[in-house]
């Protein structure tokens, strides 16, 4: 299990060009822990209109020097396709899946959205789906690289359709759940969601994101470590990728949501410096 950076959590400072890139892997590297990056498609150097392979060159080469590994890309493609949009969302898909693979890139995350009324019908809403991964997951199998779809509410956080859908490509390796710890409408949904995110053919990266700091730095609305322990008891050896969507600043909540993780993963062993002036970072 290793610790990752999410851009996103320092969406507000790139948009705003408060921090460029590199301040945020300097950030990181002070913060220590941290092994790798996964790259909001927003802040790949170039975007939107740009040579996208040339600008996720440009950042690996940056990583690199810290010898972290980029191990997702954020695209915003959408799995839910009405049956006109299926071949234009195929050929968008087919490029992120080509721009991993140059670039030696795993994963990449992929939305869901669907219907409100998600609940009624639901294996036709699974079938929508199934049309269209049916057209990208061969190609993905062949360059390599896992489509992850994201608990993005809607359908894509509702478990019965994530038990449908990753039955029915288990014995793909091109297919996982991007588990986003904060996306739920309920715990009991979290921790649905959660037994299906933990077999290992589901495995890819996390998001996890921590609102409330209490004791520990440990989320207060749900169970941080009973998360790492059932993806440690599966084998888990991938990513807990941060993306910070709290209240607080962003140094603040990606400092604490890393010591969170370090806490949690050594199973409390990891000794947290409060005192520790998390603005000293800027």
């Amino acid at each position: 299990m290793k610790i990752g950076l999410n851009t996103y959590s320092f969406r507000k400072e790139l948009l705003k060009n408060k921090y460029s890139l590199q301040d945020i892997w300097t950030i990181a590297e002070k913060i220590g822990y941290n092994e790798g990056i996964e790259l909001f498609d927003g802040h790949i150097p170039g975007w939107p209109d740009g040579n996208l392979d040339k600008g996720i060159k440009q950042v690996i080469e940056q990583i690199d020097s810290y010898r972290w590994k980029l191990f997702g890309l954020g695209p915003h493609f959408k799995l839910y396709q009405r049956p006109k949009g299926v071949e234009k969302e195929t050929i968008e898909i087919k490029k992120w899946i080509d721009l991993a693979s140059d670039n030696g890139v795993p994963d990449v995350r992929a939305q869901l959205g669907g219907p409100f009324n998600f609940e009624k019908n639901l294996l036709k809403h699974v079938q929508r789906v199934v049309d269209l991964l049916d057209k990208v997951i061969p190609y993905a199998e062949e360059r390599s690289v896992k489509i992850v779809i994201e608990t993005h509410h809607q359908l894509s956080s509702y478990p019965p359709f994530l038990e449908e859908i990753t039955e029915h490509y288990k014995n793909s390796p091109a297919l996982g759940i991007n588990y986003d710890w904060g996306n739920f409408p309920n715990n009991e949904d979290r921790y649905k969601t959660l037994k299906i995110a933990i077999r290992p053919y589901n495995h890819a990266h996390n998001h996890v994101k921590i609102f409330n700091f209490g004791e520990n730095f440990q989320e207060t609305e749900y169970d941080t470590i009973r998360i790492v322990d059932a993806f440690e008891k599966k084998g888990f050896k991938d990513f807990f990728s941060i993306e910070f969507e709290g209240t607080q600043d962003s140094i603040e909540g990606v400092y604490k949501s890393v010591h969170a993780l370090r806490y949690a993963i050594t199973g409390g062993k990891h000794e947290i410096d409060y005192e520790f002036d998390w603005k000293s970072l800027k």
